[in-house]
């Protein structure tokens, strides 16, 4: 470190100003990640509810089950069979979690890292 001052290399700022729009992107994902968990939520307790109807039901299968139809799209055998009701609800669930949530979290990942990219320089001159 020493010798890098004696060089006057300093890229620390430069350093700070690419990591400090991903750092404030945490705050503002959180309105979509709540919204995000509340579908996850209703989704599971959906499936708890066809498992009640159907005598089979695991708490921690029907996490493990909802979480890889949601997002790996992978509905098994032993989980969908034949129940037409649980096919259509992996499915519409699927298509909806796929298709809505990820591109509300791409664009608001895209939008928010470009405002805070452009206001870098003055956050790590507030922030110093």
């Amino acid at each position: 470190l020493y010798w890098m001052r004696l060089l006057e290399f300093n890229f620390w700022e430069s350093m700070s100003r690419e990591l400090m729009p991903i750092v404030s992107l945490a705050r503002k994902l959180f309105p979509a990640s709540t919204l995000a968990s509340i579908f996850f939520l209703a989704i599971m307790h959906a499936y708890y509810v066809l498992g009640v109807l159907d005598d089979a039901v695991s708490t921690d299968d029907n996490l493990w089950n909802t979480f890889q139809s949601l997002f790996t799209g992978n509905c098994d055998d032993d989980f969908c069979r034949n129940d037409n009701l649980r096919r259509i609800l992996t499915y519409g669930s699927v298509i909806l979690f796929s298709i809505f949530f990820l591109n509300i979290f791409i664009g608001v990942i895209g939008e928010n890292y470009s405002i805070s990219k452009t206001m870098s320089p003055l956050m790590y001159q507030h922030a110093r």
